[in-house]
């Protein structure tokens, strides 16, 4: 009787590890989007610092300046419905939070979990238009939403199916 319980023992050992293999596995893949993110760990909308990287705008917005970071605040849909961050950037969002930071001409956009391709440079258009171009050849689009004396208060990014906003 003492052998079935070691031979049960072994069993209920090696069960165990092949499941948390499979609940490690299946967290990682379920929290990775589309989306190139990274950790930044405060997930709450709080102010950026002062500093400031100076970025021509069009328009007769002369010239405005970004903050060093912003913080993602909120996401909508395409019908305009606001939904949670973590449906746009999976559940990792809540446990990582994220930051949009600039430094020179280069922008770092780390939100949730990183794939490593976070960065980049990026372009000002007419009316504007923001394009980050990542280091990785990706491309998105985006729109300085609102500038105030100078400083860019507030960026939209379009990220997969939603509108995320930065400020």
């Amino acid at each position: 009787m003492r052998k079935i319980k070691i031979k049960e023992s072994k069993i209920f050992t090696m069960v165990l590890a092949v499941a948390f293999a499979v609940v490690f596995i299946c967290m990682a893949a379920c929290t990775a989007n589309e989306v190139d993110v990274l950790p930044s760990g405060d997930t709450s909308a709080t102010a950026p610092s002062d500093e400031v990287t100076t970025a021509p705008l069009t328009e007769a917005k002369n010239e405005a300046t970004f903050k060093s970071e912003y913080k993602p605040y909120k996401a909508v849909d395409a019908e305009g419905a606001e939904v949670d961050l973590s449906q746009v950037y999976g559940s990792s969002y809540t446990t990582y939070g994220g930051s949009f930071a600039f430094e020179g001409e280069r922008f770092d956009l780390n939100v949730g979990v990183s794939n490593g391709k976070t960065a980049g440079t990026y372009e000002m258009g007419e009316d504007s238009k923001l394009t980050l171009n990542y280091d990785s050849g990706k491309i998105v689009s985006g729109e300085i939403v609102s500038v105030a004396e100078g400083v860019v208060e507030e960026i939209m990014l379009e990220q997969a199916d939603y509108y995320v906003y930065f400020r």
